[in-house]
């Protein structure tokens, strides 16, 4: 009897999950959708076609009236949404015609009311990127006086403009110039720390090594030297304020252990009843050995730290400044065995390994100065003074 109820419910929720009842509940948007998913692939019948025809010419008219009221408002940052709104349209119109292909191919002729979606997104595309584009023209005076961030604000714009229309009047050598004007240019300035001397100087070296020059990063462009034709902003000061070399180190343990093990036979004489006499029986000879397991372990580390500064152009007062510390360790480990290797296990066993040299003094400060290297630049980067520059 519950079996029955359950198979009756479920009948009832699959008769109200027609596109014609989703219609009646004012479902429209489902109703078309579930009318493109019964005709796509399924048995045709007349009713969904029918469903198919209603569902289409309310959601057209629909999208008309949405279209029509954003127009009235006469506010031309909307035609960037109305734009968008018209492509969503014409993708569902896309899934409309596909099954009214079919619908032709097997003979059936519905009636089928769409949008002119295509036709106002081309519109809407001419008036985004005149939009976006008078956007630049209220913000290019500033940006030419200087104002680095209304020209990326600006050059965000045009690229926005040239989505729509790639060759829209003179966008690209805007876009071109307004890049130019938005970035802010620094001149790196190694000082004189610890350790002084060549060490010094190498050390400085790395923090530069491979890198290319200008090197731009975003909005960020570093010069070595004074760039030509272009107004530096900031000046970036970087020097090693203490370092860190660990004496070679050579750590030593050891363990000792101790089993009973078999070590060849021994002949003993012993009584045998069925031979009436003593025979030679052979019974294994237990030893006790011992060994000891050195286990070595060489390390050795070394830190550098750095103190960067951001330095305004004018007077070279500190406007930001940041110290960062990097390290590099290195160690080896092996063991020695000594006495009899049978006795080995347990928590004494041989690990086995070989004894290696220390690396030299500059090999570990190299090693550290490389990973700092990696945050410098990231710090630097990641500058909220450089991010949002104060013009």
């Amino acid at each position: 009897m519950k079996n029955g109820f359950c198979l009756l419910a479920l009948l009832l929720c699959f008769s109200c999950r027609t596109p014609a009842k989703l219609l009646e509940k004012g479902r429209v948007d489902e109703a078309l959708e579930l009318s493109l998913k019964l005709l796509s692939d399924g048995r045709i019948k007349s009713v969904d076609i029918v469903a198919l025809e209603e569902a289409t010419h309310i959601i057209a008219q629909r999208d008309d009236e949405q279209v029509q009221y954003w127009l009235q408002q006469q506010d031309s940052s909307l035609w960037p949404l109305i734009y968008e709104y018209a492509k969503l349209v014409d993708e569902q119109q896309e899934k409309v015609r596909q099954v009214q292909q079919r619908l032709m191919y097997e003979g059936y002729r519905p009636r089928l009311t769409y949008y002119p979606a295509q036709a106002i997104m081309e519109r809407a595309r001419g008036a985004s990127a005149h939009y976006y584009y008078g956007t630049v023209q209220q913000r290019l005076p500033a940006a030419r006086a200087g104002d680095r961030q209304v020209a990326r604000a600006a050059y965000d714009s045009i690229k926005l403009c040239r989505q729509y229309l790639q060759d829209f009047r003179n966008a690209e050598a805007l876009e071109e110039e307004l890049f130019d004007l938005g970035l802010t240019h620094i001149l790196l300035r190694p000082r004189a720390g610890k350790p002084d001397g060549k060490r010094g100087e190498r050390l400085m070296a790395m923090m530069v090594k491979d890198e290319r020059f200008p090197q731009r990063s975003n909005w960020l462009v570093f010069h070595q030297s004074p760039p030509e034709q272009r107004q530096l902003h900031y000046l970036l000061d970087y020097y090693f304020t203490d370092y860190y070399v660990s004496p070679d180190r050579e750590d030593r343990s050891s363990c000792r252990n101790t089993e009973e093990v078999e070590d060849g036979v021994i002949v003993e004489e012993e009584w045998s009843e069925e031979d009436s006499a003593y025979v030679e029986v052979e019974k294994p000879r237990i030893i006790e050995v011992s060994v000891k397991v050195t286990e070595y372990e060489q390390s050795k580390s070394a830190n550098v730290e750095l103190r960067w500064q951001l330095r305004r152009l004018e007077d070279e007062a500190v406007i930001y400044e940041s110290d960062l510390k990097a390290w590099d360790r290195w160690s080896n480990e092996y063991t020695r065995v000594s006495g009899d290797e049978r006795a080995l296990g347990g928590s004494c066993r041989d690990s086995g390994g070989s004894s290696s040299s220390h690396p030299s003094d500059w090999d570990m400060l190299s090693g550290a100065a490389h990973s700092l290297k990696r945050k410098f630049w990231k710090s630097v980067d990641r500058s909220p003074w450089l991010e949002n520059p104060d013009n």
